[in-house]
């Protein structure tokens, strides 16, 4: 609600006017009589007030200090609350402990729109609606609506409360009329009026203001009923179809009586946050079905499928104050422990029928019912492979052993691959390898030959499909040429070598259950090429090509430029902004990942904020996208330079700037009406050190940016002693001082207007590529 300060004469006469306007409105004895046109709101209201308000004299402000306190101290706040009916729609609106909505007539009330008027203090109101089906809905305030209309569905509850200097001087008491209790007592400051669980509707609603300190009379015991969450579950068993259904910990299905669990719908009752509950089956020769929700079928009926496993797990806000337990009885094993959000129930492989089922709801780290160690059983399986090697194929090797022969010269030329153990599992694994002078070749399955005899395999990919994908991970590793056993690689990704001709002499292939630890590291299990230096040039050659640009090499990152030469290495992608960029979207910078930090302009020379500071750090901050900062200097003397930083100091006091990368004084041309600088090489070694001393003596570090030819024909040896970022657009930098950072160019980054500066920071940069 929009809060102004009323010209204190024509709140006297307000006052009045509201007071003779109550009693001509309010005094109605029948709720059914406020029946009003759905037009008028409390909005109207609120409007109506506003425009008197700007239409008021300006000279009519005139008053005495005298008559000004007194006004203030008979200015009250109220509260209003129109509701909306069955039947009728929007009531006429109502105020401070008046009746809104209707009694004893059995008639739901379906929204609600609240609103303070006659307060000088600020703060607003907040109000939130507990809808039939929809559970409670987001706060709103200040007479908008809570609740919903045409759709004829019943509040059942509701919450209020103030913020701001309101809630400091004010309570808020309301209570509800509902559906079979009647009047229930009054509650305050954002607690439940109402009842959850009961289905039973708002029929009317009172609130009113308190002065803080102030008694209140009347009962506060009952103001709400709550019925406790509850998991509901409904079984579907062979020979009987669905049985009745049960609650919170109840057994579903049946026990020693070798019936097959087919189905089961699982649902929550009487939710106080909002939420839902989703489940999953496995089912006899079909594996894992896709998740279902709240009352939905999982499962099969009609089909003599047994059901083998389940997860089950909580979503949305119920999910942060409850974990959900289940335990299954199967056949062979009967009860197996608990577990619980989410994880697997049964057996996999055993092909066992499960033959009944408890599920039930924990608070919120409560202990579980019961033992959790033994909750589900899988069958393992095991990969079997066989490698064409010294002209003949080796034979069979199971999980983890090796293949062909680490150490000798004899290369692999090809490999079949298939599982061992199955056990009816839905799935299969598919592999391809990289061969010599073919490159990749395509994707094969199970104990089909992957390779072409008389060339030789330099690497290798190998993937599970389908449920057992599901289960498992499968981990494989090289030895090749030059380097050994490198490390392992996973499902799907490379493993060997490429584009350097190495040859593969050993593999190891192993499958663990799934989010298992890998069987060794796994840093580096694939090489593609490799430095070469030729001409006084570094380059680096991947799968055949050289690299020209920002590339990630044993996970650190280099900097090559467009002719192929090695730049720096350690190195990070810094970008610099400013206004010039207008409104940047961070969250598309971070989400692409090429940036790995940000030099923010705060402003130039003493008095000059840049446009998007505020915003620019608010961002960063928020994204924990680390940044610097630079400020543009105008000064001509050492007294100007001090200023410029106590404006800088200034400036990250109020932002909260946290410049991890570093604070930068911009030395560099600039002019005004045209007219260039002339700030000699003695000047500029007065003020660059007043600039830095100022924000040592504060506990920062400062360096200098500037470019490469006022650097070399602008500033003294002594000067130069504090430049760390050197601006040159080339294909490497020349300057001949020390630097950690250099400016190369501009480039196109997601989620920035037209190409932004960009740089290097390094401690190993190349000199002169």
């Amino acid at each position: 609600m929009k809060k102004r300060l009323l010209k204190l004469p024509i709140i006297i006469i307000l006052v009045g006017l509201l007071s003779f306007y109550s009693s001509i409105v309010w005094a109605q004895e029948d709720v059914v009589n406020n029946v009003v046109d759905n037009n008028v709101t409390i909005d109207d209201n609120i409007q109506e007030q506003e425009e008197k308000e700007e239409n008021t004299p300006a000279e009519k402000e005139e008053n005495t200090p005298a008559e000004k306190e007194v006004n203030i101290s008979e200015q009250e706040p109220s509260v209003m609350y129109q509701t909306h009916v069955q039947r009728y729609g929007y009531l006429k609106v109502v105020k401070d402990g008046e009746i809104g909505g209707t009694v004893k007539q059995s008639l739901r009330m379906e929204a609600i729109k609240i609103s303070l008027n006659n307060t000088l203090v600020n703060g607003d109101i907040e109000y939130q609606a507990y809808v039939q089906n929809n559970g409670w809905q987001s706060w709103v305030q200040n007479g908008e609506q809570a609740g919903t209309v045409k759709k004829s569905l019943r509040m059942e509850a509701i919450r209020i409360k103030l913020t701001g200097e309101v809630s400091d001087k004010y309570d808020v008491y309301y209570r509800v009329h509902t559906q079979k209790f009647g009047w229930l007592d009054w509650t305050s400051n954002g607690e439940i009026a109402g009842t959850i669980g009961y289905n039973y509707r708002i029929e009317a609603i009172q609130i009113k203001l308190i002065k803080n300190g102030e008694l209140f009379n009347e009962s506060t015991s009952n103001s709400s009923l709550i019925k406790p969450i509850e998991v509901k579950y409904q079984v579907h068993v062979q020979k009987y179809g669905y049985l009745k259904a049960v609650t919170n910990g109840e057994i579903g299905g049946t026990v020693k009586q070798s019936l097959r669990m087919e189905a089961i719908k699982i649902s929550l009752n009487n939710a106080l946050v909002n939420g839902g509950i989703e489940y999953q089956a496995y089912v006899q020769n079909k594996g894992w079905q896709s998740w279902v929700q709240n009352g939905a079928q999982a499962g099969t009926v009609k089909k003599s499928l047994h059901m083998e496993a389940i997860r089950i797990k909580l979503t949305g806000e119920v999910s942060d104050e409850y974990d959900v337990y289940y335990r299954v009885h199967t056949r062979k094993f009967g009860w197996l422990d608990w577990t619980s959000n989410g994880d697997a129930a049964g057996t996999i492989g055993y092909n066992y029928r499960l033959e009944a089922i408890q599920i039930v709801l924990v608070k919120k780290g409560d202990n579980a019912p019961g033992k959790t160690e033994n909750h589900y059983l899988v069958a393992d399986v095991e990969p079997r492979y066989n490698v064409y090697v010294n002209k003949r194929w080796q034979g069979n090797k199971l999980s983890g052993s090796t293949a062909g022969a680490a150490k000798s010269s004899n290369q692999i030329e090809a490999i079949k691959v298939d599982l061992y153990n199955k056990l009816g599992r839905q799935g299969d694994i598919e592999y391809q390898v990289h061969t010599q002078t073919y490159g990749w070749k395509d994707w094969v399955s199970s104990s089909k030959q992957a390779g072409i005899i008389g060339k030789r395999v330099e690497a290798i990919r190998i993937r599970l499909t389908g449920d057992i994908a599901d289960m498992y991970d499968i981990y494989y590793r090289t030895y090749i040429e030059s380097y050994g056993w490198l490390d392992w690689a996973k499902n799907g990704d490379a493993a060997g070598s490429s584009s350097i001709a190495f040859k593969m002499f050993g593999i190891q292939i192993k499958m663990v259950p799934k989010g298992s630890n890998a069987p060794g590291a796994t840093t580096r299990p694939f090489v593609t090429g490799g430095f070469k230096t030729e001409n006084g040039h570094t380059y680096y050659y991947r799968d055949g090509k050289m690299l020209n640009d920002w590339s990630t090499i044993d996970g650190k990152k280099y900097f090559f430029n467009s002719l192929g030469h090695l730049i720096a290495s350690d190195a990070k992608f810094i970008i610099d902004v400013s206004e010039f960029q207008d409104q940047i979207n961070w969250d598309e910078v971070k989400r692409q990942g090429k940036v790995d930090g940000v030099i923010v302009r705060t402003g130039f020379a003493s008095v000059t904020e840049d446009k998007q500071l505020s915003r620019n750090i608010a961002a960063l901050n928020r994204l924990g996208i680390p940044y610097g900062i630079y400020h543009f200097s105008y000064a001509e003397n050492a007294k100007e330079a001090e200023l410029e930083a106590d404006f800088v100091l200034k400036l990250i006091k109020k932002y909260n700037i946290k410049p991890t990368l570093g604070i930068y004084y911009d030395i560099e041309n600039w002019s005004i009406k045209g007219k260039y600088n002339t700030i000699s090489v003695a000047t500029y070694d007065k003020i660059i050190p007043a600039f830095v001393n100022k924000l040592k003596k504060a506990g920062y570090t400062a360096k200098v940016y500037t470019g490469l030819n006022y650097a070399d024909n602008r500033l003294s040896s002594t000067a130069r002693s504090y430049v760390t970022w050197i601006a040159q657009y080339n294909h490497f930098c020349q300057y001949s001082g020390y630097y950690n950072m250099w400016q190369y160019g501009g480039e196109l980054v997601s989620g920035i207007n037209g190409k932004v500066d960009s740089n290097v920071m390094s401690n190993k940069f190349v000199k002169n590529g």
